[in-house]
């Protein structure tokens, strides 16, 4: 799908782009506003819809206004306002980058502790209620994607209403044939065709998606909730006919044991008639904090109102805009939230991620110690401190704040690849191979863990199993600039050049400023192909962006083109 804007740009000269990323509908254009100085994520129609179907750009507006009048709620992603660009509609949201629940399926640390899989839960129901008593009469589009994750782990419902916008189309929103399990779908009821995910759509929405209510939701929410549990879908199928064939007539598989108590609730959820089905959502929300109340032995904390919840929404834009390097600006947030509550845990943390960043080292090891004064097992601070420790060459100190943070959590994967880093820097190789692996036993979709390993694994010489690391750190992060560099250095090893200068180009396209992939590609072209000339340009960019060790490359390469 061709972008209306690239990186770098700056729509209608106020909101600059920081980069983009695959969403439900269409491209997702991650922003900062130079005039509120927030980051956002905007929403917009893949461009032949806007192009071509007026009628579809006004109920799209019409959706995002819905939204947009909705009250905050912490459970829920904030729409602020749609503006029109070039006939375009721009849909600005709270940008959360944490991810999605997709990153969460089928590994142990979600489907090994249920009560993290009940507070999902929960947070799902809650976001649903919230909607459903202020004006929309149904989500229609639950599923992962839809699910993002805060950095701090709480769960936010996207995509409010959105997808009904689309019934009646007779073309796919991305325009060429999806998953059904990844993308908006259109395919044909009874009453026309009709928008949804057909793994997670209801049986009567196959039918005649203008009769559905609140039911259809209790059912996809019974989807997504045994997909948390088990790591599969209950039905699938390779096409909408299929999809629409096992929802409405295959029965529920089971459940792995230490899920049981979720299975009465999961049945009344995916019962096939929707009489039969549990009746609202705040039936469903009830039995599950119920749930949650015997399997933790506590109660779920009710979610935040008032000025602790604009303190949160704060710290979240905080958040964001240190995501995109604006650490500065970040601060100005997390200051924000402190003015409405003066001990908020996670703005004290925060801070000092922002403070490292800026080169403040102490001050922010000081935000740290703040928070642990008050609370001693925070995770957060705790780990924060690890990594701050780390960033000033304090390996022992870093790892013994690490194995603190895996006291209060032993499920922690990113204590498990700060201590790997820790023990790393110290010489102990084997050590961090074990807790990188640790921490991919938790989640095998951890980029850094497999980053990482595959550095300590090139620093042994075993370049064969480094090169598989790497390549799993791109299967799941492509835009890795760091994991193609070291791609290509483990080519070199391997004395595979061509396909090392390759990946240094790739990283080159990510980043034309990576100083060290200007001078890995220019040591390439010399060993590899003694091509001299190209070599010389690239050590003369390295050495202009400021990678000092590219002056010896420089002078060599003069020195062989007899330019000394």
């Amino acid at each position: 799908m061709a972008a209306l804007w690239q990186v770098g740009d700056r729509i209608q000269d106020r909101w600059e782009v920081h980069h983009l990323q695959p969403g439900s509908l269409g491209l997702v254009y991650i922003v900062y506003d130079h005039e509120t100085h927030v980051p956002y994520a905007v929403k917009t129609l893949p461009e032949p819809l806007h192009t071509h179907q007026e009628a579809l750009v006004e109920r799209f507006v019409q959706a995002g206004n819905a939204w947009i009048q909705l009250t905050a709620h912490a459970t829920m992603v904030k729409a602020h306002h749609v503006t029109m660009v070039d006939g375009q509609p721009l849909l600005f949201l709270d940008y959360v980058n944490g991810g999605d629940l997709r990153d969460w399926l089928g590994i142990p640390r979600l489907m090994q502790d249920l009560p993290q899989i009940l507070r999902f839960a929960v947070q799902i129901c809650e976001a649903l209620e919230h909607a459903l008593d202020h004006g929309v009469r149904l989500h229609r589009d639950l599923k992962p994607r839809n699910c993002l994750i805060t950095p701090d782990g709480l769960l936010q419902l996207t995509d409010m209403g959105l997808a009904p916008v689309f019934d009646g189309l007779e073309v796919l929103v991305d325009g060429a044939q999806p998953s059904p399990v990844q993308r908006l779908h259109i395919g044909p009821s009874r009453s026309g065709s009709v928008a949804g995910t057909p793994v997670y759509m209801a049986p009567e929405l196959f039918d005649n998606a203008h009769q559905a209510d609140v039911r259809a939701d209790i059912y996809a929410f019974g989807v997504l909730l045994f997909q948390m549990v088990t790591g599969t879908l209950p039905f699938t199928g390779s096409t909408w006919a299929a999809c629409a064939e096992q929802h409405r007539t295959q029965a529920l598989p089971e459940i792995p044991a230490e899920a049981s108590a979720l299975r009465p609730l999961l049945a009344q959820c995916l019962v096939k008639n929707p009489d039969q089905r549990l009746p609202d959502v705040h039936a469903l929300r009830t039995q599950l904090v119920d749930l949650y109340a015997s399997v933790a032995s506590t109660p779920l904390p009710p979610p935040v109102v008032g000025p602790a919840l604009d303190a949160v929404r704060w710290v979240n834009a905080g958040v964001g805009l240190d995501a995109l390097g604006r650490h500065q600006e970040a601060l100005t947030c997390y200051d924000h939230a402190m003015a409405l509550e003066t001990d908020h845990e996670l703005a004290w943390v925060h801070r000092g991620v922002a403070l490292e960043a800026l080169g403040r080292g102490d001050d922010a090891l000081a935000c740290c110690d703040h928070v642990i004064q008050r609370n001693a097992r925070s995770e957060q601070a705790l780990l924060t401190k690890a990594m701050i420790h780390g960033g000033m060459g304090q390996m022992e100190e870093s790892r013994a704040y690490c194995d603190r943070a895996l006291k209060v959590n032993p499920r922690n994967e990113q204590a498990w690849v700060n201590i790997g880093s820790a023990l790393d820097a110290l010489g102990k190789q084997k050590e961090a191979l074990g807790c990188y692996n640790n921490a991919l036993t938790l989640n095998p979709r951890n980029v850094e863990a497999w980053f990482n390993a595959g550095v300590v694994l090139g620093d042994m010489g075993r370049h064969e199993e480094a090169l598989g690391c790497c390549e799993r750190a791109l299967a799941l992060n492509p835009r890795n600039v760091e994991a193609w560099v070291n791609r290509g250095l483990t080519l070199g090893e391997l004395q595979r050049p061509e396909e090392a200068l390759t990946c240094f180009d790739r990283a080159l396209e990510l980043n034309p400023r990576l100083e060290h992939a200007w001078f890995n590609k220019g040591v390439a072209l010399v060993h590899g192909f003694e091509r001299y000339t190209e070599a010389l340009a690239c050590f003369q960019e390295a050495e202009r962006l400021g990678y000092t060790a590219a002056a010896e490359g420089v002078a060599l390469c003069q020195q062989e083109l007899g330019q000394g």
